[in-house]
């Protein structure tokens, strides 16, 4: 060993430290010093500790002795802790979560003292900032934490009853920041009235938000499909149900929560609409690799108690996040009620054809026994003396206006239209057109009708149809027979007795039968256009009672008892003033002779007749073939100084001006122009409202000589 230390120079990294540790002892007069100092050997790097005890000698001299223990094993030691110790702060600073220790003493029953240890960690700066670690007996402040009470209780309730550890959640809120946590306790028991508790806080706001997030997004996408019209059906890879809405629950006639795991075919019983045969969900085709499916045309859907629904669906797979699929979605849509409004549409536009083919049918037709009928009652005239004769050309007269009722009535069935109103006197109506329909059925048929019946302000053609068509039905509810009675009264309507009715006068009509009666599920239908029950019904008959009453203003009602009958109840307003039935009277009585006609139409025979009824009556006559030719010869004779006193047009002139458009011209050249409109229409508003369109009469094909004759008269006697 070298004269000047113990160590050699390589041997000693620290050999300047432990030199300048001894020279600062001596000079300072210790009297001891201790040291740590490393040493490398021959089997590696060791650490030494030396004590050293200094003896003063002389001036300037001193004796040292020491005593030196290798340490290595506790220096290593230290140094792991040391590292430890470190790695675990790092982690503590990096880690997003808050750890706390406490010591906790006294009695949860009374009171608790807290000694925390609460280390800086990310989560901490995260809700704190920069600001320091709290005062060591709290964490938290009760007006930072809303629930601050619950967690005292779920700290002391833990030490009461000796649990390990215990979990629950909390809201911290620090200026405009509010954050959810989830706490993690431990509880260890030290001893009669001592705890250690240790916590560890996550954040789980970020996740709270996402649940709450999801559960509102459940809960609108659960709105969305309560409210769906579609029926939405999913189902799992087996094709067992999950969820069915509303409507698709609806439509199977299952409830909801019943469906869940069963098989989707179970609730989903399909038919082809015409075959009758199963349609089969192809729910194994489209989880084993099929894009989507959709039902065939005319897929009908029966349901749990058999109520059978025509339908459109689409099936497609639903696929989990690998592309792995989990399951299906059915959506059903209810197209019963869209197929019968296409039905309707094209009934519609069949009607409407119909309609114009009626209106031409009827026209014509008209035109025909115009002509018919006003030849037989120029023959009534010439046949007066001559009873027998006069009784066959009565018969025929009455057959031939019957044939005009008919011919209105296709018109009005097929087109509707306003009625043309009259005070008519409704005994004759009603009986002759129950007889007429009632005629070759087993049914017995009874009127009360008194003699003081009111005349009633309506259509006669269009209400002797209501009577018939009430009659038809009640026929065919009755097909072994039975009893109709129809009777008619007068009756007053005070204000508010019947919301349907206005105040006033009516006629009331019942018509009631015997039959089998109407199911109390029908009786909201029966007035709808094409509902029927009747395999041979269209569906019309009562959707046309319906429409002409409500077109008058009247009202309709029925009251019916399954296997006892129905009664029918119509309301008609009441003719304004009474007024007995006109006797037919000769056709030139107050007509003052040598009055100038023009008479417009289009069909030569009833000019010939017209010009004969014309001079019988004393009047001179004078025809046009359409509105245009009338118009000219109108004009011709008033600038000629002898003006026509009456002008009766046809309303319809095919290919040609009609009367509607002619009586515009004629009363811009002369305003006081009377003039008759005449027309095989009656559901033209012109006929219906002939003194708006400018006229001041009207008469409706077919019409007899004396009814053409009032109409003359009435209007030749109004002032110009």
């Amino acid at each position: 060993m070298d004269e000047g230390g113990l160590w050699k120079d390589e041997q000693a990294p620290d050999n300047e430290r432990t030199k300048l540790a001894t020279i600062t002892a001596l000079a300072q007069g210790a009297r001891e010093y201790h040291q740590e100092f490393r040493i490398i050997g021959s089997d590696g790097m060791h650490w030494l500790s030396e004590e050293v005890v200094i003896r003063p000698a002389g001036p300037d001299e001193w004796n040292l002795a020491g005593a030196i223990v290798d340490v290595t094993k506790r220096h290593e030691a230290e140094e792991a802790h040391r590292l430890t110790e470190g790695q675990l702060e790092e982690i503590l600073k990096r880690a997003d979560c808050l750890l706390w220790q406490a010591a906790v003493t006294g009695g949860p029953d009374t009171e608790l003292k807290w000694q925390m240890f609460i280390p800086p960690s990310v989560l901490y700066r995260r809700i704190f900032g920069d600001d320091p670690v709290p005062g060591q007996n709290r964490l938290w402040t009760e007006t930072l934490v809303p629930e601050w009470a619950q967690i005292q209780g779920a700290s002391t309730g833990a030490m009461r009853e000796g649990r390990p550890s215990y979990d629950h959640e909390f809201h911290v809120v620090t200026g405009e920041h509010a954050f959810c946590l989830h706490e993690h306790v431990s509880v260890v028991q030290l001893g009669p009235g001592r705890w250690n508790l240790v916590g560890v806080i996550v954040d789980i706001t970020a996740r709270r938000d996402a649940e709450l997030a999801l559960a509102s997004e459940k809960e609108r996408l659960a709105v969305t499909l309560g409210t769906m019209s579609e029926g939405v059906i999913t189902m799992d890879a087996r094709g067992r149900v999950l969820f069915i809405n509303r409507a698709a629950a609806d439509m199977v006639q299952w409830n909801a929560a019943e469906t869940v795991g069963r098989e989707v075919s179970e609730i989903c019983r399909l038919l082809n609409a015409s075959s009758g045969a199963e349609t089969v969900l192809p729910v194994r085709e489209i989880l084993e690799g099929g894009s989507l499916a959709e039902l065939p045309p005319q897929t009908l859907l029966r349901g749990r108690w058999d109520r059978m629904r025509l339908v459109e669906g689409r099936m497609a797979p639903v696929a989990d996040y690998t592309s792995k699929r989990v399951g299906a979605v059915f959506v059903l849509r209810d197209v019963t009620e869209r197929q019968r409004m296409e039905e309707k549409l094209q009934n519609a536009a069949k009607m409407e054809s119909v309609g114009i083919l009626a209106g031409g049918i009827a026209h014509d037709f008209n035109n025909i026994l115009t002509a018919i009928l006003a030849n037989l009652t120029l023959l009534q005239l010439d046949l007066m003396g001559m009873p027998q004769e006069a009784g066959l050309l009565e018969d025929a007269v009455r057959a031939t206006k019957r044939a005009g009722e008919l011919t209105l009535q296709l018109l009005t069935f097929a087109k509707g239209g306003d009625p043309v109103r009259t005070a008519v006197h409704l005994n004759e109506v009603i009986r002759e057109s129950a007889t007429f329909a009632n005629r070759g059925s087993g049914v017995k048929t009874e009127f009360e009708m008194p003699g003081d019946l009111r005349a009633a302000d309506v259509d006669k053609a269009q209400i002797s149809q209501v009577i018939q068509n009430l009659v038809i039905n009640a026929n065919q509810a009755m097909p072994g027979g039975g009893t109709l009675r129809i009777a008619a009264s007068n009756e007053r309507i005070a204000a508010g007795a019947n919301p349907a009715l206005a105040e006033g006068d009516y006629v009331r009509i019942t018509v009631t039968d015997t039959g089998m009666g109407i199911p109390p599920e029908h009786i909201a239908k029966i007035f709808d256009p094409y509902f029927t029950t009747r395999v041979q019904g269209h569906g019309l008959g009562l959707a046309t009672v319906f429409s002409i009453v409500r077109r008058h203003q009247g009202h309709v009602e029925v009251n019916s008892v399954v296997g006892k009958g129905s009664v029918f109840t119509i309301w008609l307003p009441a003719a304004p003033v009474p007024q007995a039935a006109a006797a037919r009277s000769a056709p030139a009585a107050g007509i003052e002779r040598g009055k100038r006609v023009l008479f417009m139409d289009d069909e030569e025979p009833i000019l010939r007749l017209t010009e004969r009824l014309m001079v019988r009556l004393g009047l001179e006559f004078e025809s046009a073939l359409d509105g245009r030719q009338a118009i000219e010869r109108f004009r011709a004779a008033r600038d000629a100084g002898r003006p026509f006193d009456l002008v009766v047009m046809d309303l319809t002139i095919p290919g040609g001006m009609g009367g509607k458009e002619a009586i515009a011209v004629l009363r811009e050249i002369d305003p006081g122009v009377r003039a008759i409109v005449s027309s095989g229409y009656s559901s033209d508003l012109a006929m219906a409202d002939f003194r708006k369109h400018g006229f001041r009469g009207m008469v409706a094909k077919p019409y007899d000589v004396a009814e053409l004759a009032s109409v003359i008269r009435s209007v030749l006697n109004e002032p110009r």
